[in-house]
C-alpha cells in the first residue's frame, strides 16, 4: 500500500515518544492516538509529505497509564499499532 508503520519508541513510554514511518509517494498525512475504547486522544496533521522517512514526536505525560493506539492515516489508508504508556 506504499506506507509503513513503525513501533513507537520507547515502549512503554511515559513522556514523549517517538513514532517513525515512511511513505513511498507523497502523501497527505494524520497521526491520530486513541483509547482502547476508540477516542481520539490526539490528533497531529502533518500536510501533505513527500516520499521517504518520517518521524511524530508525541507528548502522552498528560495520559493514564494503560494501552493506547497509534495509526497513520495516508490518503484514506490506515495502520494502527499499539502503545503502552506508563
Amino acid at each position: 500500500n506504499g506506507i509503513q508503520l513503525f513501533q513507537n519508541i520507547p515502549n512503554p513510554t511515559d513522556g514523549t515518544t517517538m513514532i517513525r514511518f515512511e511513505l513511498l509517494q507523497t502523501r497527505n498525512v494524520t497521526m491520530e492516538m486513541r483509547d482502547l475504547q476508540g477516542r481520539l486522544i490526539q490528533s497531529v496533521q502533518r500536510g501533505q509529505l513527500p516520499a521517504g522517512n518520517h518521524q511524530v514526536d508525541l507528548n502522552v505525560s498528560d495520559l493514564q497509564a494503560g494501552i493506547y493506539t497509534y495509526s497513520l492515516v495516508a490518503d484514506g489508508m490506515r495502520l494502527t499499532k499499539k502503545m503502552i504508556v506508563k
